[in-house]
Order: C-alpha cells, then structure tokens, then sequence
C-alpha cells in the first residue's frame, strides 16, 4: 500500500510539474505572438507610410492606382478632374513656405501655392470661394461678409485669384424678409428671417441643393411638431435654377419609403458621366441601418440600389465611379481583428472586390469625370498621426494588366 501511495504521489508531482511547465510555455508563447503581431503592425505601417507596402504601395491589389500628397490637410476639394484645391492642417508645412493653400495637380503630382491667405471653401462653376483675407482672429465661413467669390487661374509657379467680390455684391436678397447665407453645397440661398415668417409660407423643412438640374430636395425637420406636416411639399423640386427662397418649385418626384432619421443622414452627388443624382445614407459602422437609395434621373424617378449583404455594413457612403463601387470599412472577408482589416475597396463590372488601400479611409470626393476619388488615409486606427490625402484613379487602374472594365449602374 506504502508502495501505491509513493508512486501515486510522485506521479501526482511530475503531473504538477509538467501542468506548470505547459502554462508557462503558453503564457510565453502569447506574450511571444503578441510581440510578433505587434512588430508585423508597425512594420505594416511603416511601409504603408513609405508607400512600400503591398502589390500597388498601399496594402492595396497590384494595378491599382494610388498616389500620396504626403500632407495632412485641412480642406479639400476638386477644380476641375485633375486639380485639387487643398488647405493644410495647422501643425502641417510644405517646402519652404509658410503658405497653406496649395493646389495638387494629381496628373503630374505636383503642387503650387494658391496666392491668398484666407479659408477656402469650395470651387463651383468656374468660381473659387474663400474666406477673406486674414488680418487677425478667425474667419467665420458661414457668416455672408466673409465668403468672397473669385475667379482663379493657373500661372507657370502659383495660381492666381481674381475679380474678388463679396457673395453679397453678387447676389441681391429678394426682400426686408429674407437674409443671404452661404449653403454646404457650394450656392447661396435666402432663408426668411424666423421672426417674419407668415402662415402662407412653407412649414419649416430642410433642403438640399441639386445645382446641376436647378433642383432642391426639400425634407421634414426633425422633431416631433414637424411629423406629417406639409409633406405634400417634400420630394424633389425644380426651381428653374433659381435661388432657393422657400418658393415652392415645381414638383418632379417623390421621395417615400424613408424616415426622417434615415434622411438625417442623406447624402447627394451629382454623376456628370451618367446626368444623373447618386443619393446614399450616410453611415458609421452600424451593420444595421446599412442602405443606399440609388440613382436619381431626370424624370424624377429613383432606381433603388440595395447594398450587398455580403459585404455588412460601410463607412460613411460608398461612391459609384466610372469603374466601379467604391467605399471604405471593415474588410470581411477576414475573420480577425488586425488593423489590416480596415481598408478601401472597389466592387467591379465583373463582381469581383478589390482592396484599393488599407486602413482608415474618410471624406472620400469624387473628381467630375468619375475616375478619381480624394480621401484622407491613415495606416491604422492606431496611427490617426500619419493621416494624409491620397487620390485613387480607377481610370488608370488595372487587374491583371488590363484596364477596368467599365461600371453598368
């Protein structure tokens, strides 16, 4: 029995020992594997800052175009298809100047400074909006004195401004009852003064502007004394191109089948290569309240577009180019949680989805022909530090040495 009890207590130690052994192995081995994942993460986004990373620099497919500014920016927008007007950000520099306005030609990739000194806001049909010239303290674009409109031309070595007015010299309010602002869509409007609203006027809504048609999308307010309030006025309007004054328009569609909350978030842009409206809600990561609208025509109709639930859910709107879908998100054709993850992607003709860049992509803007899209990228969620402005062309781009396809939408 002695025997038993001595070899069933040394068995029973070695056992200890052994179960000792195996959890500090495994515990090395995480700390081991963590280290590792960690040095692939940074050398990731090392190369992901030295465009070194991946078949097109950028942790992208081979083929796929992509450029670097290499700059972090305040602002940005398109002139015209190869041109972007930029502001940089305030603890950003280029060159030797104290300049913050620049223009990138993303054809050459090359920069020259814009010639004032002042917020920029926005360039629309043949026009340059900016704030005024700093003397001191800041400007406020969204006061009517400060947003200046001006002609703009391209020298040898800067761009020039030119014939500078204020929007107030430029367009006249319409009456004692009407004061000018300046809209998000690049366009003045004349909203009544709150005080002298009448009972014959439109109940309050919101609206958008389709500039391009001389169209508005008129919405509901948010807010429970606005529900089913004058919806016979909401839906899409033609105002003949004229400033929007709260006059009603003529009425060319409907739109129906959404909540007030889901056009919250609504978000237009004009397609010049198809004439037509592409219209989708905005959205951040909520796998839930993931949905298009579609495509708006002439004839007021809109063809719904639903997003794939293959793919879950995107970040803010995907934009349709010449080529193809493009949107940024979570990657889910992976199963971990690693920043590679996180990506820009493009959905083409063939069905196929091809990664564009890697990491956190926003504030994507399509260029006027429908080939490029502006967006600021960082390499990881972790590394919001080494965000930069980079320009994705479709139109140069290929898949297996080919050109893409073009997209039928």
């Amino acid at each position: 029995m002695k025997l038993v009890l001595s070899v069933l207590w040394k068995f029973l130690v070695i056992l200890f020992w052994l179960l000792l052994v195996l959890a500090f192995w495994s515990f090395g081995y995480a700390v081991y594997d963590k280290y590792q994942a960690d040095q692939r993460t940074k050398n990731s986004i090392e190369l992901l800052i030295k465009g070194e990373l991946g078949a097109n620099g950028f942790g992208g497919d081979e083929g796929l175009r992509v450029i670097n500014s290499g700059l972090r920016v305040y602002k940005y927008f398109w002139i015209d298809s190869e041109n972007l007007a930029i502001r940089l950000a305030n603890n950003q520099t280029y060159g030797e100047t104290d300049r913050k306005n620049f223009v990138w030609n993303v054809t050459t990739n090359s920069f020259k400074p814009l010639d004032i000194d002042a917020p920029i806001t926005c360039f629309r049909d043949g026009y340059f909006y900016h704030g005024s010239p700093r003397k001191s303290g800041v400007n406020r674009l969204k006061r009517k004195g400060s947003v200046m409109q001006s002609t703009l031309e391209e020298t040898e070595d800067i761009w020039i401004t030119s014939g500078t007015k204020k929007i107030t010299e430029v367009w006249d309010v319409p009456s004692d009852r009407h004061t000018l602002l300046w809209s998000q869509d690049c366009h003045p409007w004349f909203p009544i003064i709150p005080e002298r609203r009448l009972e014959s006027d439109l109940p309050e809504h919101r609206f958008m502007y389709l500039v391009e048609w001389g169209w508005i999308i008129r919405t509901p307010r948010i807010g429970p004394q606005y529900l089913n309030k004058g919806d016979h006025i909401m839906g899409f309007f033609d105002l003949g191109g004229q400033v929007y004054s709260d006059q009603l328009g003529s009425k060319t569609g409907e739109l129906v089948g959404y909540s007030v909350a889901d056009l919250i978030g609504l978000d237009v842009v004009y397609l010049g290569f198809l004439d037509k409206y592409w219209m989708a809600i905005r959205n951040y990561k909520d796998e839930s309240k993931t949905k298009f609208i579609g495509l708006l025509s002439r004839n007021g109709n809109v063809e719904h577009i639903p997003w794939s639930p293959v793919w879950k859910s995107y970040w803010q709107y995907p934009l349709p180019t010449r080529k193809g879908l493009v949107w940024s998100g979570r990657d889910f054709r992976r199963s971990n949680d690693l920043s590679a993850e996180y990506g820009t992607f493009i959905s083409l003709a063939t069905g196929s989805v091809h990664k564009v860049v890697q990491g956190i992509t926003l504030d994507m803007l399509m260029s006027s022909d429908g080939c490029s899209v502006a967006f600021t990228s960082s390499p990881s969620n972790q590394d919001r530090a080494n965000t930069t402005l980079k320009v994705f062309n479709a139109c140069s781009s290929t898949t297996q040495g080919r050109g893409l396809q073009d997209a039928k939408y």
